[in-house]
């Protein structure tokens, strides 16, 4: 039971690299190479959807209706002046 395409002459240098690396570790360390995968625990704060943040599209476009009345009070006060001054 090998990894394709990965010698078992490269898989046992490997293994013996890294036996040598933990040999000078003062932490003991296992590896369990036969292990199979285990479910895990939950992540607390994952989510899976987007938090609803933002403003509510009726106060936004409000905003923008109110700016473009504005702007065209504006427009219409500098030529009223332009034409009468």
């Amino acid at each position: 039971m090998g990894l394709p395409g990965i010698g078992a002459k490269k898989i046992a240098e490997k293994l013996i690299a890294q036996q040598h690396c933990l040999r000078c570790s003062s932490v003991p360390i296992t590896i369990n190479l036969m292990s199979t995968p285990q479910k895990q625990g939950e992540v607390l704060g994952a989510s899976t959807e987007l938090p609803a943040t933002g403003a509510k599209t009726l106060w936004t476009l409000s905003a923008i209706a109110l700016l473009l009345a504005g702007l065209n009070l504006m427009v219409i006060g500098f030529t009223i002046r332009k034409r009468y001054v």
